[in-house]
């Protein structure tokens, strides 16, 4: 597959890995990202195979979310009100950022260990699922940005970034090592409702060269970025 965009023209290329380092340590050394700071970009609803990417310019729609990951992180948030009954917006009553220990944000919120609480059961939304929901946070670098942009991964596409993921591994590739597209896919679950899943590929193999300096940045940039709480991420949906 041919890449959407050369890998020479990302901003991240034109900076040697001294720079980078510099340009990063200095300007957010000490100083937490605040999820504010960085786009993020969410799964349409309805089942939508098109993306929407905000830019200096204004939003852009695309059929492939194309980038270089720096980082990624798995979270987990809890609301007690469903999408229909809160009406979306509100933030989650209990989040955990380390999937191991949840944090109560309202008094609905359980908090405590995740491996023991009720909501992190299967069948406990009522259906198949867990009624705290899983989720992959994707740290994106875009050709025209330093900063990366996150790509909130909802439960339905876990699982197919997972075996992306574990394809990378058995090829001996880091995530950082090549150009990532993102693509949509409509489809329905038991009940009839549609929605739509994430279906990673790879656009292209980074040189050798080009993935030293994209490791030298996701290494200066990573501490900030596990810094960025899900509780400044999230508002509700129905994913």
């Amino acid at each position: 597959m041919s890449n959407l965009v050369p890998v020479n023209d990302y901003a991240v290329m034109a900076m040697d890995t001294t720079d980078l380092r510099e340009v990063i340590n200095e300007n957010l050394g000490g100083h937490n990202i605040e999820a504010n700071d960085l786009d993020r970009v969410a799964v349409p609803a309805g089942g939508s195979t098109t993306w929407v990417i905000p830019t200096l310019d204004g939003e852009i729609e695309t059929k492939t979310l194309e980038g270089i990951l720096v980082y990624f992180a798995y979270k987990k948030a809890y609301w007690a009100q469903s999408f229909e009954e809160s009406g979306g917006g509100t933030v989650p009553d209990c989040v955990s950022d380390d999937c191991i220990t949840g944090q109560a944000m309202t008094p609905n919120g359980p908090g405590g260990l995740c491996e023991a609480c009720p909501f992190n059961k299967f069948g406990s939304d009522g259906r198949k699922g867990k009624a705290c929901r899983d989720m992959i946070h994707l740290y994106m670098l875009r050709p025209d940005s330093l900063l990366p942009l996150i790509v909130v991964v909802p439960p339905t596409s876990i699982k197919p970034i997972r075996q992306f993921m574990y394809r990378l591994t058995a090829a001996r590739k880091r995530y950082t090592d090549i150009v990532i597209g993102l693509s949509l896919e409509k489809t329905k679950n038991d009940q009839g409702i549609t929605y739509s899943v994430i279906k990673p590929q790879k656009i292209a193999d980074l040189t050798p060269e080009q993935a030293k300096q994209v490791r030298a940045y996701a290494e200066a940039i990573r501490p900030a970025l596990q810094r960025v709480r899900v509780s400044d991420v999230l508002t509700t949906d129905n994913q």
